[in-house]
This record gives C-alpha cells, structure tokens and sequence, in this order.
C-alpha cells in the first residue's frame, strides 16, 4: 500500500468515527427530550391537581442539583475570571438575583394556587396573557 492510499483511509475512518459519535450523541439528545416531554405530557394529561406537587419535586430536585454543582466547582474558580461579571457590584448581583427570583416565584406560585381557582383551564391562561 502506499502512503497516499493508507492516508486517505485513516482520514476515512476518522471521518467515519467522529460522524457516528456525532450522531450517537444527537439521538441520545432526542430520546432524552423526548421522555422529559412526554413526561411534562403526563402531568398535564392527569389533570391541573398533581401539577403543583410534581413543580414543588422538581424545584427541588434543580435545588439540589445546583448545591452539587456549586460544591464540586467552587474548588476551581479563578477569581480573577469573575471581574467582568462582578462589574457592577454586589448590588447589580443581588438586585438581578431579586428580579429573577420574584419571576421565578410569581410564575411557580400561579402553579401552584391552580388547584384552588374554580375553572383553572380559563383563568389561568386569561392571567398569563392579562
């Protein structure tokens, strides 16, 4: 063989290779959306009442997660890295903080509260639109 056959074939199969990674990570990325979404299908599929309970278990499951994720990384934090975000000061952060928190919080608790209004399939969606 000589060295121009057997370059195009290593540059084949690596071709070959990364496409099939590729393409194995695209359908793991569709099937796991595709079971979150037939889940959220489910909860919605079962009625307005078990909502509030399965927003309250995933609200603590993302909880929990960003502890873990703040724990393990905190380690590697270059603070040097964090000028540019902390530009405008503690203050900028927390009032972001606040103003994310109190959409978050307002849009959590119309979830929630949905099992007490008397005809929630009209009011809840009149209340988001206004």
């Amino acid at each position: 063989m000589n060295y121009k056959r057997s370059q195009q074939i290593l540059f084949a199969e690596t071709f070959l290779f990364y496409t099939i990674k590729l393409c194995l990570r695209m359908i793991v990325n569709k099937v796991v959306a595709s079971i979150i979404l037939l889940i959220v299908a489910a909860v919605n599929f079962f009625g307005i009442t078990s909502t509030p309970k399965v927003i309250i278990e995933i609200f603590f499951i993302n909880l929990v997660l960003l502890v873990l994720y703040v724990g393990i990384s905190v380690s590697n934090v270059d603070v040097t890295n964090l000028s540019h975000v902390f530009g405008s000061g503690i203050t900028g952060i927390v009032t972001d903080a606040r103003l994310f928190f109190r959409c978050f919080d307002d849009f959590q608790r119309m979830a929630i509260m949905s099992n007490t209004i008397k005809n929630p399939q009209k009011s809840i969606p009149f209340s988001i639109i206004g």
